[in-house]
């Protein structure tokens, strides 16, 4: 990473939970700096600029109603340094000195998320209507089947058209032209950001992927380049800009995540992407922009995170001497020192003040009593695809104190590499999981991974203590699915849906549309929240076995179809009982083959053959050790094998300390599906568990594809 860049705190504001309330306004020419405009969830909009290292309040907006959602700049000519802000229902507009030159309050019954202008004309998002205004009337209205996330406004480097471009959960980007789309893409996950490049959109994921895409004459979007799955720490992308930081020509790529990580990527011609810079926020970045905010002629990059911290990662040398003065100490020394000055004089009229309350309370005796604040809460659950792990966020504007964990279902409790909280587990009996973590350090954001069963459904409930006085507590819940290591993919090749191979499960019955389609949301995760067609076709994939499962729905009838026969058992017997609960009366049939087991057997091999390598290695790696110890020149004739084994030997140890869990679950996987297979052929299993079960202990795998394609 050969770009340096100094992090310098700026000022702090309120709490902000949305992704698009910061933005800086054109350069001025005058003073060659930039002035900058944020949004909390106070509903305050405030306008700072920098003065000597120190922010200087411009404006300060009267408190809206709601918190504000999203800021965006005017894109006519003479309308550039012009805040556009959404909050509830509304759209204000403030001119570069705060005040007020346009007001806009909607029919929408939706919170407005995202805003773009253009003269008279409005393009407004809500959480999944997108509409266009015009000189205040509706002119466009569409329906997105799933949220949006966020929206921005396309110029066509032809035609000069605009075009509104939809990043949506169901992992798709969409061009609209009026209420029609234009244009969509598959991407690898939900787009969570969007932004120019150019004549081309950028866009991040959910995943932490981002990619770039250009739309061509015929109408169509067009991959340019793309990255690949981080597998290591994959954390949601929730802001990006464009800016050539580096003053090389060309625009690099600058990216804020949920995790709190800012990274700078460059980008060559024929799509090469190298890491420039990394600065880690630890807490999540809510919106970031580039530019000339503080000394002349230094780039930087402002953030602003979840509890309102405002921050700048400068390219100016901050330890250099201060040549204004006069005792030579450094920029950086001079600015935090001068804002130590003003911070103690802050806090001295603080004190002032709690004093003059705690007089007025004391005169009102027993009459008033003090009330705890609520705090809101941050709580990111994503499934993990590649560690088949629920990655849980949680998140508040002041410090944790400790999470509680009250689960009604089975699960795994898995550390991460951030998480440095204390894990105390409690036994209990009335629910599979009571643990508590602590924090042992100040810190606003906590993660933390856990790993579902399928077919186990319920609610894991998150009690969250906050570290204020006094104390203050907020409970959220996430919702386990039936089928939960499931994630819905929009691409499939044909070999993973050969139907020859894939059990079916059918339904008919006198039951709706929304009934149906309300049965497969509750079962699989990531299934949209409205129907637009008359019919729904939908394809998941198991993160942890790898076959494809297929929904296929309408009126009266539905059809699933998979490889694996657990995942058909789950959907009968989840479906039948809502069905029953709704007296919705079904006809099932179902067709099992035997050609499938052997598919999902094939598909869990890898993971069989790694966990006996691993015992294998284990074994020989203390003699090998021992052979390094008293052979000097044991490179020379030892084996590349044993040698590559002493290389990894730190890895295979604790990979070897996760084993027992890892093949716990493994072997439950497997004897659901033993299981499943025998309740569909209608015998008891119970008296040939143990054959499987020392099957697995002293493996073999084909002796343990004849144990399951020959079992009664």
């Amino acid at each position: 990473m050969s770009l340096t860049l100094n992090h310098a705190e700026l000022f702090k504001v309120g709490a902000i939970s949305s992704r698009a309330t910061l933005k800086l306004l054109p350069l001025s020419k005058k003073k060659k700096k930039q002035k900058l405009v944020v949004g909390d969830d106070s509903g305050v909009v405030s306008s700072f600029q920098m003065k000597k290292g120190e922010p200087a309040a411009v404006y300060k907006s009267n408190a809206h109603a709601n918190p504000i959602t999203c800021i965006t700049l005017g894109n006519f000519k003479g309308t550039e340094d012009r805040a556009y802000v959404s909050s509830g229902q509304q759209v204000v507009g403030y001119n570069k000195k705060g005040k007020e030159f346009f007001k806009f309050p909607t029919n929408l019954s939706e919170t407005i998320n995202r805003v773009h202008s253009y003269d008279s004309k409005l393009w407004i998002s809500t959480d999944y209507i997108y509409n266009q205004f015009e000189n205040g009337v509706d002119k466009e209205t569409s329906m997105c089947q799933d949220r949006i996330h966020d929206l921005l406004l396309h110029q066509d480097a032809d035609s000069n058209e605009f075009h509104a471009v939809l990043g949506c959960q169901d992992k798709y980007i969409r061009v609209m032209r009026g209420n029609v789309v234009l244009a969509k893409k598959a991407t690898s996950g939900a787009v969570t950001t969007l932004t120019s490049m150019g004549s081309k959109i950028l866009y991040g994921t959910a995943g932490g992927t981002f990619g770039l895409v250009t739309l061509t004459n015929g109408g169509k979007l067009k991959t340019v380049w793309k990255t690949a799955q981080d597998k290591a720490a994959p954390s949601p992308i929730t802001s990006m800009v464009t800016y050539d930081i580096n003053k090389d020509g060309a625009a690099e790529v600058v990216i804020g995540r949920e995790d709190g990580r800012v990274e700078i990527y460059s980008v060559d011609e024929s799509g090469n992407i190298v890491k420039e810079f990394e600065y880690v926020a630890n807490e999540s970045v809510r919106a970031l922009q580039a530019g000339v905010l503080g000394t002349p002629g230094y780039d930087e990059v402002v953030l602003c995170t979840y509890s309102g911290r405002v921050m700048s990662l400068t390219s100016e040398p901050l330890d250099q001497p201060d040549m204004e003065d006069s005792y030579g100490r450094s920029r950086g020394t001079v600015q935090r020192e001068t804002r130590i000055v003003k911070l103690r004089k802050e806090i001295a009229i603080l004190e002032e003040k709690v004093l003059k309350e705690k007089e007025k309370s004391s005169r009102k005796g027993d009459e008033c009593l003090p009330v705890v604040e609520e705090v809101p809460v941050n709580c990111q659950c994503v499934l993990n695809p590649d560690n088949q792990t629920y990655d849980i966020a949680v998140e508040i504007p002041v410090p944790i104190a400790c999470v509680s964990l009250h689960s009604s279902v089975p699960l795994d409790l898995l550390d991460t590499v951030k998480n440095q909280a204390i894990l105390c587990r409690s036994p209990t009996t009335n629910s599979h999981v009571l643990a508590t973590y602590r924090c042992q350090e100040l810190t606003n954001r906590l993660e933390f991974r856990i790993r579902t069963l399928e077919g186990q459904y319920g609610d894991v409930e998150l009690t969250v203590l906050a570290e204020t006085v006094p104390k203050a507590a907020q409970c959220v819940k996430v919702v386990v699915k039936p089928l939960s290591l499931h994630h819905r993919v929009n691409v499939v090749d044909s070999a993973d849906v050969d139907e020859s191979v894939m059990n079916s499960l059918h339904f008919t019955g006198a039951f709706s549309l929304i009934q149906v389609h309300e049965w497969v949301s509750f079962c699989l995760p990531d299934v949209p929240v409205r129907m637009q067609d008359d019919e729904g076709k939908l394809f998941f994939r198991n993160t942890f076995v790898g076959n494809i499962l297929v929904c296929e729905y309408k009126k009266g009838e539905a059809r699933f179809l998979s490889s694996s026969v657990s995942a058909i058992a789950i959907l009968k017997e989840v479906i039948t009982k809502e069905a029953t609960a709704r007296k919705v009366t079904l006809n099932m049939t179902f067709d099992i083959k035997n050609e499938s087991t052997a598919v999902v057997l094939a598909l869990l091999r890898p993971k069989l053959d790694e966990k006996q390598m691993l015992a294998s290695q284990v074994k020989i790696l203390d003699g090998i050790k021992e052979l390094q110890m008293h052979e000097t020149d044991h490179a020379l004739w030892m084996s590349p094998e044993y040698q590559r084994i002493l290389a990894d030997a730190d890895r295979i140890v604790a990979a070897f300390d996760a084993h027992p869990r890892a093949m716990t679950y493994l072997t439950g996987v497997l004897t659901d599906l033993y299981v499943d297979i025998s309740k569909f052929r209608g015998v008891n299993p119970k008296t040939h568990l143990p054959r499987l079960f020392h099957l697995l202990d002293q493996y073999n795998f084909d002796a343990l594809v004849e144990f399951f394609t020959r079992a009664p």
